[in-house]
């Protein structure tokens, strides 16, 4: 069914506190032309009342697999009180982004030797798409622990960087 939000309702048996994971797929075709779904989520307690909201942050993950390929993100539950989890996105997560590194920029269709290095490198997040929603397990763990939530800032470049975390009588044999 369509709707503006998704509820669920939370495992009453599970050990607090734990985490639920969300990823959200591309929706488009073309990458240069594609959205998120950025997730919002509210706990309720056992008479509807919220308990804590929480835009949820994305950050990329290329697994070996399409379920362990997207956006994802994830809702750590610490309250005893918690009972519903509602989904829906919020205007101030329609209006961000998520960093991407495969760039919609970088390849041509036209002409693979036409490819450019500068582009968005954000896919904007839209008003639906696909979201998974589950209980944190291991694949799904990796997944938001090794993800890629925005570009590595610059550094020194890998000479400069090998040479001071190399033991030191390496570098003393004055090159």
């Amino acid at each position: 069914v369509r709707s503006y939000f998704l509820a669920f309702r939370l495992p009453a048996d599970a050990k607090l506190p734990y985490r639920v994971a969300l990823k959200s797929e591309l929706n488009g075709r073309w990458l240069h032309s594609s959205y998120l779904f950025a997730p919002t989520t509210v706990l309720l307690d056992a008479a509807f009342q919220p308990i804590d909201s929480q835009d949820i942050q994305l950050c990329e993950y290329m697994g070996w697999s399409s379920a362990t390929t997207g956006a994802f993100g994830q809702l750590k539950v610490t309250s005893d009180k918690a009972r519903y989890l509602v989904v829906y996105s919020s205007a101030d997560q329609q209006a961000g982004d998520t960093y991407w590194e495969q760039s919609p920029a970088t390849f041509s269709a036209e002409a693979p030797v036409r490819m450019t290095s500068n582009g968005s490198f954000r896919i904007p997040h839209g008003p639906d798409g696909t979201v998974w929603i589950g209980m944190m397990n291991e694949s799904y763990a990796k997944a938001v622990e090794n993800g890629i939530c925005d570009k590595a800032p610059e550094g020194k470049g890998l000479l400069n960087t090998l040479r001071t975390a190399l033991p030191t009588h390496w570098s003393k044999s004055g090159t």
